[in-house]
């Protein structure tokens, strides 16, 4: 036993300095020390104590623990992975013996709160290596196994009574549920989170105000994954109202106000994809110039911000999204190039359309090439060469030329390898056959080759037939009415070179059925000016040079489908709930309470200082600079610490998780004037690392002596 615990305390103290160690290789040699001696202790205990379940459970976990610190020192992944995989096998199987010892004595009662603390302390560092397995290998089978391990560590966590440590599961469940898009589920967490950080500020008192910020940056949170789970779908108007609560939830937010600006600017964005959508292209133009000065007032806000920000996780965040503002800034100015685009295109000016559709794509293709992702350069390579497509489209029909048609469906069938949804596939297929039928009718007008009638009919059928699986209906009529209207034009074909009057009449009159049959379908189509059109033709077709313009004119590409109806504008990634890493290690959080905040020459201030550790590690007090503010003198001091100059001593007082340490001090003014309290509270966390923390600061406004005062010769 007693070589048991010598090896037990050797590695503990190992890996302690090995944590206390800045210098990575040092760090890495002392771990390596600490695991064979945790290995040897773990088979003393098994052979030793095989049914103290208890204690063999700890050293596996122990074990586990020091293989998962020293994965992340190793670069070839596949080593790691195996690491990884080893040190999340000893961790499961030491919580599987605790619960064991747990239940295997039937322990009830306010005793077992610290034994299922420590049953889920040992959960949530499995779910935090399944999480470090999942991003070396992106398998999603390791991210479902990090979310039911946290799942398990809620079950612990609440039987030990823990709420803020409920509320971090919760939060790490949501972020594994939005790594799998599962949005709505993801939303569910962040307010089970909310809630928790909401029972927490009631609970401790001292940190009501931190917790209640943190309850209302997890409720933006549930908004935000709500407007992610709509803009996959492409239900703009649902994502922008929930960008927008998200947005009015940041605003009040010390930490985390700058990045409301961001939301206002997804809010107007899926307006802006909305409107354009909706065909309503000027709005929409409008509506993505607005959306670009929100991305810019983004970009500025970050930036007065970035060097004031200390968490590491959210600095990332925040580096990452000063970056993607520009593009997205970009993205705005090629979907107004878009918007114009369809403006000129239904004003009959193809050739310009055309212009704007390929200026849109070299800035889509130039954001492209500098997306990190691969999910978001497949998003903006989809929408390059869907405006690609339109380009050749519209200079297809600025030049009736069969070539560009051709070249245009191509590109609407290469375009399916990036799509978003089985949706969006049906219906860019239903654009690439509409365009063959356009190359085929173009040639068939010129040269009355019945093998490209066919070729035409066939298309459209086709067509029609991918716009029905896109629940296009419209768009599924209106292909069915322009192949009615070729069959039309083959009729006609034949009755001009028929002789005998009586076959001649009888080709009429199937042409006049096909033609109220087309009419019906154009009406369905939501063309209802094509039905004259279709009723008149028979007239016009007597004359061959009238037939070739009428043919020319049902060759237009349909307008029942907006060319941005295949957009999938991107999805807002570089976004993330950041900041639940802060509460893995020591975190001090300050009060500063004072009854008066007007006082007058000569009189006293009292001033109550409240540390709070928030973190799960323990802290170490270092000193509270500038407690003492020029233009006012110390009377009374805390009794256990030194005031030296214009701060406290703090003496290296240990405070441990959610533990309070109060300070007063009596302070009196020598001048008059506007003074603020703003102290920096400086502490060690446990791994020796220097933090700081700057509570709200105070204002105090020294006024003269009152008249009361004079008379009693207070001077």
């Amino acid at each position: 036993m007693t070589m048991k615990y010598a090896n037990f305390t050797l590695s503990r103290a190992l890996r302690q300095l090995g944590r206390l160690e800045t210098n990575l290789g040092e760090k890495r040699a002392l771990l390596e020390r600490a695991l064979p001696h945790r290995k040897e202790a773990l088979a003393l205990a098994e052979r030793l104590e095989p049914y103290f379940y208890w204690n063999v459970g700890g050293h596996r976990s122990g074990v586990g623990q020091l293989k998962g610190e020293l994965s992340a020192f190793e670069k070839d992944s596949e080593k790691r992975k195996t690491i990884l995989e080893e040190a999340i096998s000893d961790k499961e199987y030491g919580s599987q013996l605790f619960i064991k010892d747990l239940q295997r004595f039937g322990k009830t009662g306010g005793e077992t709160v610290v034994w299922w603390a420590e049953v889920a302390i040992s959960q949530y560092s499995r779910g935090e290596l399944l999480n470090s397995l999942y991003e070396l290998t992106h398998n999603e089978q390791h991210q479902r196994r990090a979310i039911k391990a946290f799942e398990e560590t809620v079950d612990s966590f609440q039987k030990a009574n823990r709420v803020t440590n409920i509320a971090e599961c919760y939060w790490k469940l949501a972020r594994g549920y939005d790594t799998l898009h599962e949005h709505l589920k993801a939303a569910e967490n962040f307010d089970m989170t909310s809630s928790k950080y909401e029972q927490a500020a009631e609970k401790i008192t001292q940190l009501k105000g931190f917790y209640q910020n943190h309850a209302s940056y997890m409720e933006a949170w549930s908004e935000i994954e709500k407007a992610r789970h709509h803009h996959e779908r492409q239900e703009y108007g649902s994502a922008r109202e929930h960008f927008e609560k998200a947005a009015d939830l940041h605003k009040p937010l010390k930490q985390w106000s700058y990045l409301a600006s961001n939301y206002a600017a997804w809010a107007k964005l899926e307006q802006a994809e909305e409107l354009s959508r909706g065909e309503q292209d000027e709005e929409a133009r409008k509506s993505f110039e607005q959306t670009s000065g929100l991305f810019d007032e983004t970009r500025k806000s970050i930036q007065s911000q970035l060097d004031k920000i200390e968490n590491a996780d959210e600095k990332r965040m925040a580096t990452n999204m000063l970056k993607a503002t520009e593009t997205r800034h970009e993205y705005c100015k090629a979907r107004i190039a878009v918007e114009e685009a369809k403006i000129l295109d239904k004003k009959g000016d193809h050739y310009s359309s055309s212009e704007k559709y390929g200026s849109a794509a070299e800035t889509f293709e130039r954001i492209s090439q500098r997306q990190d992702s691969e999910q978001e350069k497949r998003e903006i390579q989809f929408i390059f060469t869907l405006s690609r497509a339109w380009q050749k489209m519209t200079m297809a029909e600025a030049e009736a030329s069969p070539a560009l048609y051709a070249e245009a469906s191509v590109l609407f069938e290469q375009v399916r390898e990036y799509v978003p949804s089985e949706k969006t596939k049906m219906l860019v297929l239903g654009h690439s056959r509409f365009c063959k039928a356009l190359e085929a009718g173009t040639e068939f007008a010129d040269t009355r080759d019945q093998a490209l009638h066919a070729a035409a009919v066939q298309h459209l059928a086709s067509a029609s037939n991918y716009y029905m699986k896109a629940d296009f209906q419209t768009a599924s009529e209106y292909a069915k009415a322009t192949k009615l209207l070729f069959d039309a034009y083959a009729y006609m074909d034949n009755a001009e070179k028929e002789k005998a009057p009586d076959k001649k009449a009888k080709l009429y009159v199937v042409i006049e059925r096909v033609l109220q049959t087309s009419a019906g379908s154009y009406t369905k189509a939501e063309h209802p000016e094509k039905r004259e059109q279709m009723l008149k033709l028979l007239e016009k077709a007597k004359e061959e040079q009238e037939l070739a313009a009428s043919m020319t004119e049902a060759l237009h590409v349909p307008s029942i489908v907006s060319a941005t109806t295949a957009f999938a504008s991107p999805t807002p990634t570089k976004e993330e709930a950041v900041g639940s890493e802060r509460f893995e290690h020591a975190d001090i959080q300050a009060n500063l309470i004072v009854r008066q905040k007007e006082i007058r020459v000569g009189e006293s201030l009292s001033l109550e200082v409240e540390l709070v550790n928030a973190g799960k590690g323990p802290a170490q007090l270092i000193k509270i600079n500038e407690v003492i503010p020029q233009g006012f003198e110390l009377l009374e001091k805390p009794d256990t610490y030194r005031v030296e100059d214009s701060y406290i001593n703090m003496k290296g007082k240990r405070l441990d998780p959610l533990k309070v340490e109060e300070l007063r001090l009596v302070l009196k003014p020598k001048a008059l004037g506007t003074f603020s309290l703003k102290p920096t509270i400086l502490y060690l966390d446990e791994n020796g690392k220097y933090k700081s923390h700057e509570p709200e600061p105070v204002a105090i406004t020294v006024k003269e002596l009152g008249v009361k005062g004079w008379l009693k010769g207070e001077r």
